[in-house]
């Protein structure tokens, strides 16, 4: 996932790195436009990307965005994963499996994820916004 960084020195504007490569040499992002310009990164890159704002005060912010443009998503060569019974129109979450854990006897659990998951395939789950509905995909190995 590509990281795209935002640094400001004087606290209005940002300058913004994919990747440790400076986005547009030279330019400074105003904070009223940092989203779209992250927007677009995102959008030029056609997948979700890594953000992480550094404050000047030396606060730090992360977060991933994905493009909110649905053509500019790569087509997969293999089938999409799928799943029916959802409301029609509804918005569809989708979460990829990243690992499973036991609850303990007193129902809590410890989530703390192994590093290194970006590279393997994993379950992807689909959850209706309205409907509630759930369905889950089993992932290649």
């Amino acid at each position: 996932m590509p990281l795209v960084e935002a640094t400001t020195r004087d606290g209005d504007a940002f300058i913004v790195t994919v990747d440790g490569t400076v986005a547009e040499p030279g330019v400074a992002v105003d904070r009223a436009d940092l989203m779209g310009a992250l927007r677009s990164v995102a959008s030029d890159l056609a997948c979700p990307i890594r953000v992480e704002v550094q404050e000047q005060n030396g606060d730090r912010f992360t977060d991933v965005l994905t493009p909110t443009d649905d053509d500019s998503q790569p087509v997969m060569e293999e089938p999409a994963p799928a799943g029916d019974g959802f409301v029609p129109g509804e918005q569809i979450a989708v979460a990829v499996v990243v690992a499973h854990r036991t609850a303990k006897a007193d129902g809590t659990a410890d989530l703390a994820l192994p590093s290194g998951l970006v590279t393997q395939q994993r379950e992807i789950v689909l959850m209706g916004q309205s409907s509630g509905t759930l369905v889950v995909v089993d992932g290649q190995p």
